[in-house]
């Protein structure tokens, strides 16, 4: 078996994950379970499009609280749907980089290069939903990692 040089066999490959944002639904504290407020505004005026800048996704001005009665239940149910919109989608691609060096016929050293989120795309994560909280809409985390790099040297005998 004829032993290989530096210079070709290298490999590269890749991975590209892309998924729609799951459904969100708006809520309201009071009572038992999830109690939904109102939805006052039409569904294409519920977020805000500039949300990768601004970090704010629902729009507030959206969404009416019902009101509690004495035991702290709202009065009836809300007009927001469960499933209301999606949030934010997420895409990230990772790359490895290698090459397999034949060192006899039974001895091979494996050289691997990996970027995890190759391209260190940030994906935001869920807003809050609950119409009842401080910062309600607002996005505060983060989906998904940095990007990650790793070397690996593997021998094989």
């Amino acid at each position: 078996m004829p032993r290989e040089h530096g210079l070709g066999g290298w490999s590269l490959s890749g991975i590209l994950r892309a998924q729609t944002g799951t459904p969100i639904g708006v809520s309201q504290n009071g009572g038992r379970g999830i109690n939904r407020p109102d939805i006052v505004l039409p569904i294409d005026q519920a977020w805000f499009e500039d949300y990768r800048d601004t970090r704010q996704f629902l729009n507030p001005a959206a969404f009416r609280l019902i009101p509690l009665n004495a035991a702290g239940v709202p009065i009836r149910a809300g007009g927001a749907n469960r499933s209301l919109m999606d949030r934010p989608g997420f895409w990230t691609v990772d790359v490895s980089f290698g090459k397999e060096f034949v060192a006899s016929e039974r001895v091979r050293l494996r050289f691997q290069w990996d970027w995890f989120n190759a391209f260190n795309h940030v994906n935001l994560g869920g807003p809050r939903s609950n119409l009842s909280a401080a910062r309600f809409g607002r996005i505060e985390g983060l989906g998904g990692s940095m990007r990650i790099t790793q070397l690996n040297m593997k021998l094989v005998f």
